[in-house]
């Protein structure tokens, strides 16, 4: 028995630790596999700065107010508006970019927009960076508010409708940065827009963009040596665990078929031992009205059966799992349950 016991616990232990080692391999297989080499890393920073001039007034005490303030419409001249655009890199590259300014006009009626109209604020400028790790755009741009306002204005009333609208400026930049560690060149398309209200009483200057973001450019997806080991811990991971899942299927399984056998040996040891006193009945006797007595001793039933003068009545409740054996006297019955368990 002790032998037994001790090879049924090496058994689990056996199981627990395929189930660790699996877990574990798969985990670091995962790990290694998404490990990359940062070929190139890189952050943008984007900025907007700028001042409102006003018209000639008797109100201010100066004509030039700053930024992230509230502007009275009416007395607004223009708008100097300055972008700051800078890229930087860990490692040198040549930077061949392209940039310009648009603005549009942008109307919308019950929050949806029903006009648009794009004009272009100043030509398309191209140049080249070499050998640099940092690329800087610093453009400036002047914007007459008011034309922008009275286009907005005459719509309006052209069309009789009370719109809302403003003017959408915008730094366009495309850049191919082609970078010493990388085979390829990289493209990219960003922007920095500022809204500007135009048919508000006051205007205050809205920045619409992201200041600062970064990214990498990792190593191409091919089969290395560190790819393929993974490959091998993954599989060996996924291994461990089958064979574990396949010992617990077995395990289970060979448990189950012992139970059975128990089972079966103990029923038909009673049912020979006992063959003058048994009753094998289809349907479960009803006592419901009755004391029930539950019996822990075979011997105790068999001896309250020959006592009272009465049969054994044998129900098989599970098949081949589990029976009750009945002895049924006035208004107590007393029962024995057999299933694989050792009969006492």
């Amino acid at each position: 028995m002790r032998k037994r016991y001790i090879l049924k616990n090496k058994i689990w232990i056996i199981i627990f630790l395929l189930a660790i080692i699996g877990s574990l391999l798969i985990s670091v297989s995962m790990k290694k596999a998404e490990e990359s080499t940062v070929l190139y890393s890189y952050q943008i920073n984007r900025k907007t700065n700028y001042n409102v001039q006003l018209k000639e007034n008797n109100f201010y005490d100066q004509n030039i107010l700053s930024e992230k303030e509230s502007y009275p419409s009416n007395l607004i001249e223009k708008i100097q508006l300055n972008y700051n655009y800078s890229c930087m890199g860990n490692k040198r590259s040549d930077y061949n970019y392209i940039y310009n300014i648009t603005a549009d006009i942008v109307g919308t009626y019950e929050d949806k927009e029903i006009w648009r109209k794009n004009y272009i604020l100043t030509k398309s400028t191209t140049s080249t960076e070499n050998a640099t790790t940092t690329l800087e755009i610093t453009p400036e741009i002047n914007i007459d508010y008011q034309y922008y306002k009275n286009l907005v204005n005459s719509y309006a009333e052209a069309n009789n409708l009370l719109i809302d609208a403003y003017l959408e400026v915008k730094l366009n930049i495309n850049i191919v940065n082609n970078i010493e560690t990388v085979e390829e060149s990289q493209e990219l398309a960003d922007e920095i827009v500022v809204r500007i209200p135009l048919n508000n009483s006051v205007t205050e200057i809205e920045q619409e963009y992201q200041e600062i973001s970064s990214d990498s450019i990792l190593e191409p997806k091919t089969l290395t040596n560190k790819d393929a080991s993974s490959i091998i811990l993954l599989v060996f991971g996924i291994l461990c665990i089958i064979m574990a899942l396949i010992l617990v299927i077995l395990k289970i399984g060979r448990r189950t078929i012992s139970d059975k056998e128990k089972y079966k040996k103990n029923i038909s040891r009673i049912l020979k031992d006992y063959p003058e006193l048994i009753v094998t009945v289809a349907n479960r006797p009803n006592i419901d009205q009755l004391n029930l007595m539950r019996l822990i001793k075979l011997s105790d039933l068999v001896d309250s059966a020959e006592q009272n003068k009465t049969n054994i009545i044998h129900y098989e409740l599970y098949k081949n799992k589990k029976s009750i054996l009945y002895v049924i006297t006035g208004k107590f019955v007393y029962i024995y349950v057999v299933t694989s368990e050792e009969i006492e």
